[in-house]
Formats: C-alpha cells, sequence, structure tokens
C-alpha cells in the first residue's frame, strides 16, 4: 500500500514466511507523518479483517492513553478526523513545550 511519504509492506520472519507484522519503508521523510501512519495501521487491518479483528483493549487503550482511538476507529471515523480531534491539544502542547528546546525548531 502507497500512503504519502511511506510504503505499508507485508514483511517477512526469517525463515522467509509471511509474518503477523507489516514493514514501514520511509521514502520522503519530508511528508512522512508517523502518527498518520500508526492510525490507518489498525484502521486498515480492522478493514480488511473484519471477521477475525478484535482489539486487545487493555493494550490499544493504555498504549493511546484512553479508550478514545479504540472508540473513534470502531466508529469508523478517518484518520484525518481522529487527527483533526487531536490538533488543539497537539498545538498547546507544541507551544508550552518550545521553553524546553535545547535548539530552535
Amino acid at each position: 500500500m502507497a500512503l504519502a511519504g511511506r510504503r505499508l509492506l507485508p514483511a517477512r520472519d526469517p525463515a522467509g514466511e509471511l509474518a503477523q507484522w507489516i514493514q514501514v519503508h520511509l521514502t520522503d521523510r519530508k511528508t512522512f507523518r508517523p502518527v498518520a501512519v500508526a492510525l490507518h495501521a489498525p484502521r486498515l487491518i480492522r478493514q480488511e479483517y473484519e471477521e477475525q479483528f478484535a482489539w486487545r483493549e487493555s493494550s490499544i487503550d493504555r498504549l493511546s492513553g484512553s479508550d478514545e482511538l479504540r472508540l473513534a476507529i470502531d466508529q469508523g471515523k478517518s484518520v484525518e478526523e481522529i487527527l483533526a480531534s487531536w490538533a488543539a491539544a497537539a498545538k498547546r502542547f507544541d507551544e508550552e513545550s518550545r521553553k524546553y528546546f535545547l535548539y530552535p525548531k
């Protein structure tokens, strides 16, 4: 699958067998958005394997900090909608954290 700045490819284990993870190949570091990639992966897996897909709720909720991400994906929200819902908090964090930077951004 091709997405701006990266490609998601099926991974192979050391024996050459198809593995249960994906590889992210960075193709353009200027357009690469790691959080967007992290959001696309579970959405696509859920979409492609809807019958077999099941969240490990405690794991995903702990990883993302709350149940908000899991519920948004379950409700069918797009990656863009999820990112937009986080934009104000991300902007505040960026502004507040600048005073701690060792080097200007």
